[in-house]
Formats: structure tokens, C-alpha cells, sequence
């Protein structure tokens, strides 16, 4: 019987990664593609809330893309999301330096996000993981749980998996828009060019 439920987990799990990448390979829109994989996330690992947060490579600072939740409204996820996200600088710094996820099993007894909105809204757990590509962090993804959960070993490395694929494609975007501002600096420096021997 066990053996059943794990074969069924699994398959359940390539199936999602298998989402994942075609939403991922679909879009170079990062809302579309960063909102998608987080329902994607929440649903099969059953996370009432989820979010991606961008960091500056200079400065490590983060800053919300995309947020989603099961119950709340956005707007106040949000905010209690920027507001945890500045309070609680060693789960960030752990998962940038470490390149690991970090997993908070009680909101409510951690030193800085015992006090936070995320606390008060009923969130219980928290897993922090790293989005990246060629060794390069370009984000984390926030999950959030109002119950009390273990994460398995399986379920780490799945998520790890899934936040290459979000690092990938986070790295792809990147690479696009910089070929698109140098396409459009191009292009003015040709309409200079083309004003000045007129």
C-alpha cells in the first residue's frame, strides 16, 4: 500500500515538473510565468500561500514579483510579505549564502517573524528556497502553510528542482530584455547617426 501512495506521488510530482516546464518555456512575461508556477507549487504541495521574490545581485536586496494565496487577500499578503521579508534578514541571508532551503516549522516561535502580519493571518510554517541557474541566485520563493508540516527529503529535493527550472527561466527573461535595451540603444545611436549626416 505504501508502496502505491509513493509510486503515485511521484508520478504526480514528474507530472508537475513537467507543468512546470512548459510554463515556465512558455512566456518570457515574468508575471505570467512566476504566478503560474507558484498555483502550480501551492497545488500539489498543498501551500495555502507562495510567493517569488527577486534579488539584486549587487545588494541581495529582495523585492516581491509575484504573490499568491489560497485564503487571503493579496493585498495584505503582500504587505505582510515585504514586511517579513525586511524583519527576518537571517532566513534571506541563510538561503543566499547557503544556496538551501530553510524551513521555519513555527512562524510563532521565530525571533523575527513571531511578531510579523504573517503570524496574525494564522501562517504556521514557512520555506524559504533559493531560484537558480548556473550557480547564479536570481530569487527565492516564499511558501507559506497554516499547519504544521515536515518536509521529506523528496519534497526538498523537488523543490529545489523546481526552483532551477524558475532560475532558468528567470535567467532567460533577463538575458531577453537586455538584448531588447541594447536592440533599442542601437537603434537610437542609428537614429542619431542618421540625423547628424542629414
Amino acid at each position: 500500500k505504501q508502496f502505491e501512495e509513493d509510486i503515485r506521488q511521484q508520478n504526480e510530482r514528474l507530472a508537475a515538473l513537467n507543468e512546470i516546464a512548459g510554463i515556465v518555456s512558455h512566456s518570457l512575461n515574468p508575471d505570467d510565468t512566476l504566478s503560474g508556477v507558484i498555483d502550480k507549487v501551492m497545488d500539489i504541495m498543498r501551500f495555502q500561500a507562495g510567493s517569488i521574490f527577486l534579488l539584486d545581485r549587487e545588494t541581495k536586496h529582495a523585492t516581491l514579483k509575484s504573490c499568491r494565496s489560497a485564503h487571503e487577500a493579496r493585498p495584505r499578503l503582500e504587505d505582510a510579505l515585504q514586511q517579513a521579508c525586511a524583519v527576518c534578514d537571517d532566513v534571506r541571508m541563510q538561503v543566499i549564502n547557503t544556496g538551501q532551503p530553510v524551513f521555519v516549522k513555527d512562524i510563532r516561535r521565530h525571533s523575527a517573524l513571531a511578531q510579523s502580519e504573517l503570524a496574525e493571518m494564522g501562517f504556521l510554517g514557512l520555506i524559504s528556497l533559493p531560484l537558480t541557474s548556473k550557480d547564479v541566485m536570481f530569487g527565492l520563493m516564499v511558501l507559506l502553510t497554516d499547519e504544521f508540516r515536515q518536509f521529506s527529503r523528496d519534497d526538498l529535493q523537488f523543490l529545489l528542482a523546481i526552483g532551477q527550472q524558475v532560475g532558468m527561466s528567470l535567467e532567460n527573461i533577463n538575458l531577453y530584455q537586455e538584448e531588447l535595451q541594447a536592440k533599442e540603444r542601437l537603434e537610437e545611436l542609428n537614429k542619431l547617426k542618421d540625423d547628424f549626416v542629414a
